[in-house]
């Protein structure tokens, strides 16, 4: 679907965009990404910023893409925290 690796988009997700339908996401949204995770900070933001109740974003350092493995503490404080804030 993306092609032949997770760098280089060339299957049918090559030009797949929904930024332009983010805005319509409207529950408590948490973005997580890794420090040297392949979802870049910047495109991450753009989730952030365009989602209306999306939480600042979260940057797990000393990870990649599975930071729930890499930095599971960290990942799961992360997690906790946004549920408590939830909730309350």
């Amino acid at each position: 679907m993306q092609g032949p690796s997770e760098f280089s988009v060339g299957g049918v997700l090559e030009f797949w965009n929904i930024t332009d339908r983010l805005h319509l996401v409207d529950v408590p949204t948490l973005v997580v990404r890794g420090e040297f995770d392949s979802m870049t900070e910047e495109c991450s933001n753009v989730a952030v910023n365009n989602i209306r109740k999306a939480f600042p974003l979260i940057s797990i350092p000393r990870s990649g893409h599975i930071k729930m493995i890499d930095e599971a503490n960290l990942y799961i404080d992360a997690l906790n925290k946004f549920f408590v804030t939830v909730e309350n």
